[in-house]
């Protein structure tokens, strides 16, 4: 992993998203030390994605795992999608110190989550809806998030497959910046355009 890492730091990227694929706990938690070790010779972050048909399939997994993990350089990544079908643990996210929360990816979706692992596989692909057009509480969970972080949008979406990379840019800008001012503590502002 290390040419890969030195390709990551020499592009200028801050962080590498992370996702557990391993069964075995205490070789996940191993592995990922490991690869902490790495990346931190490189100035490099690992966010840990919690993903429900991974061997970290919710907040409090994930969060479990980066504290044994016991690496500055890693943290939990909220992926906005993710956190409402694993259950929005609110409770958790209270719980994390904002300062292993590098950022997070938003998205929308039908409160009712997919009924098959291939359906919740499906929807986090190419089926998200985009952000304040589905029925999560998005502002709800971008309050809850520390303040100025970056909010990426995570919507790959048939609907805007088609379009030209700039159109698509403008219509989630346009949808984030509705659900921004939605949000308490944003007071109506786009944090971090960056």
């Amino acid at each position: 992993m290390g040419p890969l890492l030195d390709a990551t730091a020499a592009l200028g990227a801050r962080y590498v998203l992370t996702v557990g694929f391993n069964d075995d706990r205490e070789q996940l938690i191993d592995q990922l030390g490991t690869f902490a070790d790495l990346a931190a010779e490189r100035g490099l972050y690992l966010p840990l994605e919690f993903i429900t048909y991974t061997a970290v399939p919710n907040l409090a997994e994930a969060w479990d795992v980066v504290q044994c993990v016991g690496r500055e350089n890693v943290g939990v990544l909220i992926d906005a999608l993710q956190f409402f079908r694993a259950g929005a643990e609110f409770d958790v996210l209270d719980l994390i110190p904002h300062q292993r929360i590098p950022y997070a990816q938003i998205a929308d979706g039908p409160l009712l989550a997919p009924a098959s692992i291939e359906g919740l596989r499906t929807e986090a692909r190419t089926a998200r809806i985009l952000p304040g057009q589905g029925e999560l509480d998005l502002p709800r969970l971008i309050s809850a998030l520390p303040v100025q972080i970056p909010l990426s949008v995570e919507a790959p979406t048939r609907a805007l497959a088609d379009r030209p990379f700039g159109d698509a840019a403008r219509i989630l800008h346009a949808t984030m910046t509705r659900v921004l001012a939605k949000t308490p503590t944003t007071e109506g502002t786009m944090p971090n355009d960056g």
